[in-house]
């Protein structure tokens, strides 16, 4: 990104908490501030967006004025069309979406992590952001902040994440300190948030920040969007979705496209190469820690997954054996997983990451070793990836190279690890050698590091 050269050390915490969820999802009109809409077919989920379109303009308010004078909306078709949520749409909506186009203030409406309608106190000016969350979660609106182009508002942090590595989080360490986050002592958080100076927080999705965040008299904020993967039980946004309307958010609307023109060209050559490809079963094991158990990530009966899960089964041709009739994740032993049977283990390894290839490749080699009985160790068809890239927006740039492991005659591996290069330069603000990295490590067995 252009802007990429200027962004600073210091971190203004915006608790944003993004929600993971489906492309489409179906939910009711409500005319509160919080509630469910129904869904157009876009991915740019701001009310006012009246066309589902990937852009926040114009067009829409022309769109807005069509459907105001005639009298005729439809509400499932263009749910967005009613700019400021009051359940109708007329000229109050023309009036109110060419105030956010002139740069206005106001309660800007989107579609969260959860699937429900909640605001943002727009623009976000010159606020300080905060990041809230532990290195499990709060870290996604640090990686935000770079992909998007705000890090340099980004001047506080949750303790856990100024401790994390400073070339993938450059200058955390000097980032105030916010404390833990604590689910039962949200005032406190909030408290933090305001001693540091900051009116505006992201990082993982926490309802009840957000609420208390809007009691407080004045512009604050907690953004209930994040860039995990993760789709919420009940529906919500994809990544996608959630980068997209992130980006209108916080004006940062021209990078959030790049990325998601990125994201459409990765896809595409997926399913370009799809129909030819060899259908594989495959079982996704989480932070596997013995020879005994592990926990599966899947998809629930109600739809919602893990980031490592969504990644996988929505681009990749192959079918997750896992029981999925009850939760997205669930313990069970090592020997249940022999008996389902999959073509494909993968590995997935949560919490901070390896600095270098070679320590990674150590930790996903144990790892791997637990499944030594299985069909597919046995097959080499053993895989690994850090969650914090592949359950993350980051993940779908290690999907050309991982399937060219899986089907090498019909992916370039050379071109896997140059995709992923390059969406690392255009996400992070440090340049990082994939190759040589930890962090971006791509395990498959009997590979040289």
């Amino acid at each position: 990104m252009d802007s990429k050269t200027t962004k600073i050390l210091t971190i203004a915490v915006i608790v944003i908490v993004i929600a993971a969820a489906l492309t489409v999802f179906f939910v009711m009109n409500n005319k509160d501030d919080k509630g469910k809409t129904s869904l157009g077919s876009g991915r740019l989920l701001v009310y006012g967006n009246a066309d589902n379109d990937d852009y926040y303009d114009e067009a829409d308010v022309d769109l807005i004025k069509k459907i105001a004078d005639s009298g005729n909306w439809d509400s499932k078709k263009n749910p967005f069309a009613d700019a400021n949520n009051d359940g109708k749409v007329n000229q109050d909506d023309v009036a109110y979406m060419q105030n956010f186009l002139k740069g206005g203030k106001g309660k800007m409406y989107y579609i969260d992590h959860y699937g429900n309608t909640s605001y943002f106190n727009y623009p976000l000016g010159d606020r300080k952001i905060a990041v809230v969350g532990s290195s499990s979660g709060g870290y996604h609106g640090l990686i935000a902040g770079q992909m998007l182009g705000f890090y340099d508002k980004i001047t506080a942090a949750d303790s856990s994440l100024r401790t994390m590595d400073e070339s993938i989080y450059p200058g955390v360490s000097k980032l105030k300190d916010i404390g833990n986050y604590n689910s039962g002592d949200i005032d406190t958080t909030v408290e933090n948030i305001m001693t540091a100076g900051c009116s505006v927080a992201l990082g993982g999705v926490y309802q009840p920040v957000y609420d208390a965040m809007h009691q407080i008299p004045g512009e604050y904020d907690y953004i209930l969007l994040y860039t995990s993967a993760f789709i919420a039980t009940g529906g919500g946004p994809d990544v996608v979705a959630k980068t997209m309307t992130m980006g209108v958010l916080l004006d940062c609307a021209d990078e959030a496209r790049e990325y998601v023109r990125y994201y459409d060209d990765i896809q595409s050559q997926v399913k370009k190469a799809a129909s030819e490809l060899k259908n594989m079963s495959y079982v996704i094991c989480y932070n596997t820690k013995n020879a005994v158990t592990t926990h599966i990530d899947t998809v629930a009966n109600d739809g919602s997954c893990a980031g490592d899960t969504w990644m996988i089964y929505n681009h990749l041709p192959m079918t997750d054996i896992a029981d999925h009739s009850g939760k997205n994740y669930y313990e069970v032993d090592i020997e249940t997983v022999l008996q389902w049977d999959p073509d494909v283990i993968f590995v997935v390894v949560s919490g901070n990451t390896a600095e270098t290839a070679e320590e990674a490749k150590a930790v996903f080699e144990e790892r791997a070793a637990y499944f030594s009985e299985s069909r597919a160790y046995k097959s080499g068809m053993v895989f690994g990836s850090y969650y914090a890239v592949m359950g993350t927006v980051i993940g779908v740039s290690q999907l050309n190279l991982l399937a060219s492991y899986l089907w090498p005659g019909s992916f370039n591996e050379e071109a896997g690890w140059d995709t992923l290069q390059k969406c690392l330069d255009d996400t992070l603000i440090n340049h990082i050698d994939v190759r040589k990295s930890g962090y971006t490590y791509l395990y498959r067995m009997n590979a040289k590091a």
